[in-house]
């Protein structure tokens, strides 16, 4: 497990898109920018979740039936992060 991932572990998702078994947990961080502000900077995790007969563990590999699910979360985790730098651009308020 890398740093990312053990330090994500420790704090829940800022948002989750899920399909069937394939999710997309989305961290969102401010950010000091190198003109005084803040920027969001985004985390995304992408896997699908399957029980091996004991437990439930994840998996970043997918079957050519699962693309299509795989491809709308990618899409939603990507209009969510352009929706949040839009509203942080405009002023909005945010909270990770």
């Amino acid at each position: 497990m890398s740093t990312q991932d053990a330090n994500h572990e420790h704090r829940k998702p800022d948002e989750t898109f899920r399909a069937g078994k394939i999710s997309a947990k989305i961290w969102v961080k401010a950010k000091p920018s190198d003109h005084g502000g803040t920027y969001p900077e985004f985390s995304i995790k992408i896997v699908k979740s399957f029980n091996d007969g004991q437990d439930w563990r994840e998996t970043c590999y997918y079957f050519p039936d699962e693309l299509p699910s795989l491809r709308y979360v990618v899409e939603r985790a990507f209009s969510y992060c352009i929706d949040v730098s839009n509203a942080w651009d405009r002023g909005g308020e945010f909270s990770s």
